[in-house]
């Protein structure tokens, strides 16, 4: 089930999936959301693969940002994506998942840190 948005510029990120680090990875995003006075949201959607196309459409009409993809999906979203960074094509995979204007980007990281993550979308833009 998906969840709208309740503020027009909040920007929405979520966990695709069941991330065994989900916990923490909220935690530290909401925080760094909050610690920042960022109008974001992480959130997590426990998707099974059968359910990953009904999820890309949620990014483009929920307009969600980014999604933090769980391990066991990262090889499964790659044909959603339009554009895979070389990391992820060398990787085979995608570990996040970000939303540049209804392009979707695959990046592969090897940790989940706000900071790093954030910092190097937003280099990209």
């Amino acid at each position: 089930m998906t969840k709208p948005c309740q503020s027009t510029s909040r920007e929405l990120f979520g966990i695709l999936g069941a991330h065994p680090k989900k916990s923490e990875i909220l935690k530290e995003w909401n925080k760094y959301f909050l610690e920042k006075g960022i109008d974001a949201f992480m959130d997590s959607y426990n998707v099974k693969e059968k359910d990953l196309l009904v999820h890309f459409s949620d990014m483009f009409l929920f307009d969600r940002r980014a999604y933090i993809v769980s391990p066991n999906l990262q090889k499964l979203v790659l044909p959603y994506l339009d554009v895979i960074d070389l990391a992820s094509k060398e990787a085979g995979k995608a570990s996040f998942i970000y939303n540049r204007g209804g392009v979707l980007i695959g990046y592969f990281f090897d940790d989940h840190s706000v900071d790093k993550i954030l910092m190097f979308v937003d280099s990209k833009n």
